[in-house]
């Protein structure tokens, strides 16, 4: 966003605050919403994602590389928790 140039730094800068803690605070209820929401496909994907990261931070950890199969394996997966 772009502020009037006639602010002062201090004002400006708790001015850029304020915007930031909204935004924060909007964030955080629309978290909420979705978890308020009964969502088996968003769970299910959150779970596939997870194991995934989890699955090539392993790879690293050894030394070794993530896969062509493994990468298409994780995006199929993926896929079919969103089009089944």
């Amino acid at each position: 966003m772009e502020f009037d140039k006639r602010y002062d730094e201090m004002p400006k800068k708790m001015v850029e605050l304020a915007h930031d803690a909204w935004e924060d605070l909007m964030k955080e209820k629309m978290k909420q919403v979705y978890e308020d929401t009964p969502g088996e496909v968003m769970q299910n994907a959150a779970k596939v994602i997870v194991d995934h990261v989890m699955f090539t931070w392993e790879k690293m950890m050894s030394g070794e590389k993530v896969t062509d199969e493994e990468i298409k394996s994780f995006q199929d997966k993926l896929n079919k928790t969103f089009h089944g």
